[in-house]
């Protein structure tokens, strides 16, 4: 017998979240155990019910949405979260993963996109509304970024240096861009190539860069 898929719904509109109920009692294996009309509310309910997954409103009376998934989490509840929201400010859906948040959902898509994020999530992935998909790709270029300098123990002056390279720059642009000497670019450029085992002479970094575009 397939599992059933435990959902808390948080939300002040009773209206949004009668309709989000509603698309999930059409679901066999998904189930509402509970849901909330404020902040509260909800973080009392999620840490007694521990739900698989609670799906939270960003914006709710007596504790916004962020803060209960921040607070529920830090708790160490098994529950993962999504949060729902009118808002495609990037700040705000990186202020969400940040705090642990496993799905962001755009209210005027939810209809469209809630049961694809249960089971995305679910499973253990991530799921972000597809009209906001830039931002994670947008984040998961960032990470990548910063797996890679500590990788190879590149320092903050030589990852500026990097980009800019990558950014076609010469030395001398560089070194007027970060305000020193050609001589200081060069010992950067060389360390780079060492670090990188690279082997090529003056066009070795230019090239790795061009065959690794999703760096910087």
């Amino acid at each position: 017998m397939e599992r059933i898929i435990k959902i808390f719904i948080a939300d002040d509109h009773p209206i949004v979240r009668k309709g989000l109920i509603e698309i999930i009692q059409e679901q066999n294996n998904i189930q509402c155990i509970g849901e909330a009309k404020d902040g509260l509310e909800a973080y009392e309910q999620i840490c007694k019910l521990e739900p698989d997954l609670a799906i939270v409103d960003i914006d709710m009376p007596m504790m916004n949405g962020l803060d209960v998934c921040k607070k529920a989490i830090s708790k160490n509840v098994y529950t993962r979260f999504v949060i729902l929201t009118m808002h495609r400010e990037e700040g705000f859906y990186n202020e969400a993963m940040n705090i642990g948040v496993r799905g962001y959902l755009l209210k005027d898509a939810v209809l469209n996109d809630l049961v694809e994020c249960i089971y995305a999530v679910q499973k253990g992935g991530t799921y972000v509304s597809p009209t906001l998909h830039q931002f994670l790709e947008k984040r998961e270029a960032k990470q990548l970024s910063t797996d890679w300098s500590r990788k190879y123990e590149l320092t903050l002056s030589e990852l500026n240096v990097l980009k800019l390279v990558s950014e076609g720059k010469t030395t001398k642009e560089i070194a007027e861009i970060l305000f020193v000497s050609e001589k200081t670019i060069e010992t950067h450029r060389g360390n780079c190539v060492k670090k990188l085992g690279l082997e090529g002479g003056k066009n070795a970094l230019m090239k790795f860069l061009l065959e690794n575009k999703g760096i910087f």
